[in-house]
């Protein structure tokens, strides 16, 4: 069961486009998260990428008054990919808005994807480290999976610069 190569995250936070009548809102953060698995056990039918934004939020409902929280979830989403015989190869994207009115896509200040595997009821997170310090996350993934944490890319974080969100 083991054989997860790699999964990394390039964060594409999308611009809002105009204010028209007949133009679409994009989403406020857009992932495309390259997976490549292989050798998975057949039981493995489903897998799924999901991604979370983190930053200041301005909710003054959390009973902390009109001070900002720092590290909430300002948005978050997943998608959900098919796995055939033990493989999937290509890029899930992962698209979602701010948790509005009480977040905006510009609180965002760190992101993070991680990839889960599914069999029947059961499903596994493989973010067994912390992308960016190595650090166990302290969910190791189930001896039954057989997953080597040295060698699983199962997650992938990074920081959103203030500069680079939607206006």
């Amino acid at each position: 069961m083991s054989g997860v190569s790699s999964l990394f995250a390039r964060a594409a936070i999308s611009a809002l486009l105009g204010a028209g009548a007949s133009s679409a809102m994009a989403e406020d953060f857009e992932f495309d998260v390259p997976v490549q698995l292989s050798k998975l056990d057949a039981a493995f039918t489903q897998g799924k990428v999901t991604c979370e934004v983190r930053g200041t939020t301005h909710d003054t409902t959390t009973g902390a008054g009109d001070l900002p929280q720092l590290n909430a979830v300002i948005g978050s989403g997943e998608t959900s990919f098919g796995i055939v015989q033990g493989a999937f190869g290509g890029t899930v994207t992962v698209k979602f808005n701010a948790n509005r009115p009480k977040n905006r896509p510009s609180d965002g200040r760190s992101w993070r994807c991680s990839l889960v595997l599914i069999a029947g009821n059961v499903s596994q997170s493989l973010c067994v480290r912390d992308a960016t310090t190595g650090v166990p996350t302290g969910r190791p993934a189930p001896d039954w999976m057989k997953l080597s944490d040295k060698t699983v890319k199962g997650c992938a974080q990074g920081t959103i610069s203030p500069s680079s969100g939607p206006r």
